[in-house]
Formats: C-alpha cells, structure tokens, sequence
C-alpha cells in the first residue's frame, strides 16, 4: 500500500486488534498498524475514489462496532457508509447518502452493526434509526424531528442521547416509549 499524503481529519482504534483507521479527504479510510508507517488496508467511499478531487468526500467521522467486524464513516456532505471490516470488499455494504431530510453530523451503532442512530439539523432536525438489514429506501425505522450534531446510544437503557450545540443542550430520547424523556439546557452564566 502506500504512505498515506494527505491529511486525516477522522481517526478511530479498532476495539480488538492493534490497528487505527484514518479518514481523507478523497473518501479514503486506511489502516495501520500501530508503529508502522505504511497502510495495511484501504477502503473507499466509492468506485470511483481514484480519480476524485473534490473534498466534498472528506471523512469527518469513523467509528467500528464493538465486535470489530463493522465500520461506519461520515462525510461532510451528511452520507453514512457501512463497511465490513476483514471481508475482502474494499466498497460500503450500506450507503445511506445525503437527501434534503438526512444531512447526518453523527451517528451511532444501537446494535452490534445492524442498527444505526443517525441526527443532524440541517435543512431540517432530525434524529433517524436505520435497520441495515433492510432495503436502502426502507431501511429508517423510526424518524423524530429531534436535531443534534452529537448521538451517544445508551444499549442497556435503551435510550438515545441527542447534543444540540444550536440549542445549547441535550434531550434523552427512550426509544421503548418512543418520546422525549428529558431534556437538558446549558445555562450560561457571565459575570
């Protein structure tokens, strides 16, 4: 493989083995082993990510399941790709691509890879469950007009953590009542 020459503005460890995952600013997610200066293994948003030129690709997020064998990464244009990790495909399984509802800012694994949360607030809030299991055009499970740039899914409570940074707070969505169990809002003080 060879060196990496361009920044990487996303980085993420592998949960089990000894290797970290970049994100470009073509499309390219590559992985090294730690100590060595060459990528082991590429993947690529799209087929056609040799020729590309526009930062419009760029990797602004990457995060592996907790078994280590699913990978999902964001652009700044709001699309979501899902990749297996180990299986010899260097392509997304799953592309959930920027459409006027979906602008994804973050996103995270409800299940050991099968199921995504989704939020942004671009054009529209939104807080977004997928079933990748499913077809592409049917694979939102559940659509709330809950905006956020930052998810964080509580697996045992089975409960979604939404950050608004525009909103200057946080709300507790429970997905088993399928509402808003609280919200939070940053006070500011100044003296």
């Amino acid at each position: 493989m060879n060196e990496y020459n361009e920044p990487a503005f996303a980085v993420a460890s592998h949960p089990h083995l000894p290797v970290y995952m970049t994100g470009g600013t073509k499309g390219h997610i590559k992985f090294w082993k730690y100590g060595k200066e060459h990528c082991i293994e590429e993947y690529a948003t799209d087929s056609s990510w040799r020729s590309n030129t526009q930062d419009g690709w760029c990797i602004n997020k990457i995060k592996v399941n907790s078994y280590g064998d699913q990978m999902a990464v964001n652009d700044i244009e709001g699309s979501l790709y899902v990749f297996s990790i180990g299986q010899n495909k260097t392509l997304p399984e799953v592309t959930l691509k920027h459409v006027s509802v979906m602008d994804t800012l973050d996103f995270d694994f409800m299940n050991q890879g099968t199921v995504v949360c989704t939020v942004g607030y671009k054009r529209s809030p939104h807080l977004m469950v997928h079933d990748l299991l499913m077809p592409t055009e049917r694979s939102t499970v559940l659509y709330e007009k809950i905006g956020g740039d930052i998810v964080l899914c509580l697996h045992e409570r089975k409960q979604l953590l939404v950050f608004n940074s525009r909103e200057k707070g946080m709300k507790l969505f429970d997905m088993r009542k399928n509402q808003i169990q609280t919200q939070y809002v940053k006070l500011v003080i100044s003296f």
